[in-house]
């Protein structure tokens, strides 16, 4: 009878056991660079194909990750892309258009042919991020934001009709307003949500009008996210704030501030939030930050940087812009080393 009991005894114990433990996840953080065959120092920023390609956009050219091995886009196709690239994104037909130092180039992966995307402006600029929406090409960029009409078929000899969108135009504020860092779209919502050196602005897709979002000191706006029923902006010198889309105002929030007293002087590149609540915020000089909020409200954050004294931490404190892709992986480009791939992972049992 005793042997029955206890035996009951430790299997309820190890059932008991083995759910805390599943349940307890870690952060991992793998890093890659030279040794990995990334021969670049930066990283500006990542996407994800339809193919499950990840795309680096570096100060060395544009590379391709496939999981195992790096290789330079120059090794993919026919001619030679020698620019420094910002950002990429996908067309329906699955090719590419690439920002870069010098405008936009266009990756047809069929034929295998690079070559730039001709516009009838006559300026030279820098692409810092790309969107497809309403049959446009919508385009970041330091000169503006340029919305160029698509074609069907793009021909390497061809002109788009591109128009240039000042946001300073209407409000006189400053120039730094026409330096376009960031973009973001919901879909189904009527504007897109415009984040340049000045300020954060909210254009209408049919009038193509800015209206100015006043978030008082925070300005330079670096990344734009949505958060629950709001949009969260990355301020490079002001932390983050959240505005209310249908009110078009800046929303006071609790567990904001907490985070603002954290972040509030770092310089904060991007920030979102994951399917499980954490608020993950990127600095250019502070490394990572991931904050919860606790039933009663309190926030809690863990900091990783170069040089802690924790078991994990980055290998560098710099970082450009998060990426979070579809299976809920967390992309850092950075600066030396180039590459830091972030995620939870379930602590296995151990006996």
């Amino acid at each position: 009878m005793k042997s029955k009991i206890l035996f009951i005894f430790l299997v309820i114990t190890y059932y008991n056991y083995s759910i805390l433990f599943a349940s307890d996840e870690t952060i991992k953080i793998e890093d890659y660079s030279y040794k990995e065959g990334l021969t670049t120092s930066g990283v500006s920023s990542v996407y994800k194909d339809s193919k499950g390609f990840i795309w680096l956009c570096s100060n060395n050219g544009l590379f391709r990750f496939d999981g195992y091995t790096f290789r330079n886009i120059n090794t993919l196709v026919k001619d030679n892309l020698n620019l420094e690239t910002f950002c990429i994104t996908e067309d329906s037909k699955h090719n590419f258009l690439i920002g870069t130092v010098n405008g936009i180039v266009y990756y047809n992966t069929h034929t295998e042919r690079l070559y730039p995307l001709k516009l009838n402006l006559n300026d030279n600029f820098k692409i810092n991020q790309i969107l497809l929406l309403n049959d446009r090409i919508w385009a970041a960029s330091n000169i503006g934001l340029l919305v160029i009409s698509s074609k069907k078929t793009i021909n390497p000899n061809g002109v788009f009709e591109a128009h240039l969108l000042l946001p300073d135009s209407l409000h006189k504020r400053t120039s730094q307003d026409n330096v376009i860092n960031t973009m973001f779209y919901s879909p189904g919502s009527p504007s897109l949500w415009v984040g340049t050196n000045g300020a954060l602005y909210e254009l209408d897709f049919k009038k193509l009008i800015f209206q100015l979002i006043n978030s008082f000191s925070q300005n330079s706006i670096r990344g734009i996210a949505k958060y629950n029923n709001n949009i969260i902006a990355s301020s490079w010198d002001g932390g983050v704030f959240l505005v209310n889309p249908s009110k078009h105002i800046v929303e006071n929030d609790a567990f904001i501030v907490q985070i603002n007293r954290v972040i509030g002087n770092k310089r904060i590149m991007s920030a979102f939030s994951d399917n499980q609540n954490h608020l993950w915020v990127a600095t250019y000089g502070n490394g990572l930050y991931i904050f919860e909020k606790s039933k009663n409200g309190t926030c809690s954050f863990v900091n990783y940087q170069n040089n802690q004294p924790k078991e994990v931490n980055l290998k560098s404190d710099f970082i450009n812009q998060m990426y979070l892709d579809n299976v809920g992986i967390v992309w850092l480009s950075m600066n030396q080393p180039a590459l830091s791939k972030v995620y939870f992972q379930k602590n296995n049992l151990r006996y």
